[in-house]
């Protein structure tokens, strides 16, 4: 990540600093939608609860 325009180095120490896995972003992505879903289907079940007891 080093180049010619990287004068400070900043490129080089932040790759070297930082290291990322592609598995830890895929199972946050899997959490966010089951929990998307269960709060979609409480939501539909409270809203169909309501209108029932009108």
């Amino acid at each position: 990540m080093s180049g010619e325009d990287d004068v400070l180095g900043i490129g080089k120490a932040m790759s070297a600093a930082v290291q990322v896995s592609v598995g830890s972003g895929l199972w946050l992505l899997t959490f966010a939608g089951l929990a998307g879903s269960v709060t979609m289907v409480l939501i539909m079940v409270s809203r169909y609860r309501g209108r029932d007891s009108s």
